[in-house]
């Protein structure tokens, strides 16, 4: 239970869907589903998330034992050798992983590998490096889908391009939960989180424009209220459950690639893995 606790179970399912997205989002509507590369990237996915959080919290060990002594590793429930095992096992697995499905994964595996390493090793303490290198994972993450499929390299940028940028804007906002909230920033920061996925529908497929948009429609609802919610408060609490809403409707935001290229679906196949992290979130912290 405190392994789960350490990775952020609920997250882990954000990060899947990202890899869902970005392999159907290129997917003809003719073409043979790949299941065995696409489990496989998803575990792939799972054990990048799994490892960089865990490595993410050996790094900040000292500042959580001030500010998050409720974590398991300031609490001493999980040693930080055994954490740092973990690691090891997850990032070593997801390298393995990817180079069964082939040379393509296995190097934008390996940029999300680095991409990982430089948000907690180097780039943290310095907000717009720290942002700009965690919209960056999150970018690999979803491309990591668009590996599986066969074309030019560009195809799967645009949408990995729409979800880095939208989680680099909601880092920023997550430097205010252990801070003090700067309500002009604050706002800034809330106008970009929820125009972003909207904009992302110029990426739907024009015959499968209507599916795609319910999907967006949802989240940009959700994300307007718990913005609204945010900035009338103005408190830390406030951006952190904020930002709890923003990491679920990673999973809206692919649904709607989904089905905005015309896989009915498994874009609600994707919508559905919303509700495991929205169940576990209540037992598991996802910050």
């Amino acid at each position: 239970m405190n392994y789960l606790r350490l990775i952020r179970l609920p997250n882990i399912f954000t990060s899947i869907a990202d890899v869902w997205a970005g392999y159907f989002f290129l997917l003809t509507l003719e073409s043979e589903i790949q299941w065995g590369g696409l489990l496989l990237l998803m575990l792939v996915s799972a054990c990048l998330y799994a490892g960089g959080i865990a490595l993410n919290d050996v790094f900040d060990l000292e500042y959580d034992r001030q500010h998050r002594p409720e974590r398991v590793l300031p609490k001493g429930t999980i040693s930080v050798e055994s954490a740092i095992f973990l690691i090891l096992v997850c990032f070593v697995l997801a390298l393995l992983a990817a180079q069964i499905v082939g040379f393509r994964s296995m190097v934008v595996c390996a940029l999300c590998l680095l991409s990982i390493v430089i948000y907690t090793k180097i780039s943290k303490n310095a907000a717009l490096p720290a942002a700009t290198t965690m919209g960056l994972c999150r970018f690999f993450n979803l491309y990591l889908g668009a590996t599986l499929v066969e074309g030019p390299w560009q195809a799967g940028l645009a949408p990995a391009a729409f979800l880095g940028v939208y989680i680099l804007f909601v880092t920023l906002l997550s430097r205010m939960e252990d801070s003090d909230v700067k309500r002009g920033q604050m706002l800034f920061l809330l106008v970009v989180i929820v125009s972003v996925p909207t904009c992302s529908a110029i990426l739907y497929k024009d015959a499968y424009f209507v599916e795609g948009l319910a999907a967006l429609l949802w989240l940009v609802f959700v994300l307007f209220v718990k913005a609204w919610d945010a900035y009338e408060k103005a408190t830390p609490p406030a951006v952190g459950q904020m930002i709890r809403f923003s990491i679920l409707c990673i999973i809206c935001f692919d649904a709607g690639l989904v089905l905005g290229a015309g896989h009915g679906l498994y874009g609600l196949v994707c919508l559905g893995f919303v509700i495991p992290p929205y169940f576990l979130s209540k037992k598991f912290a996802m910050t």
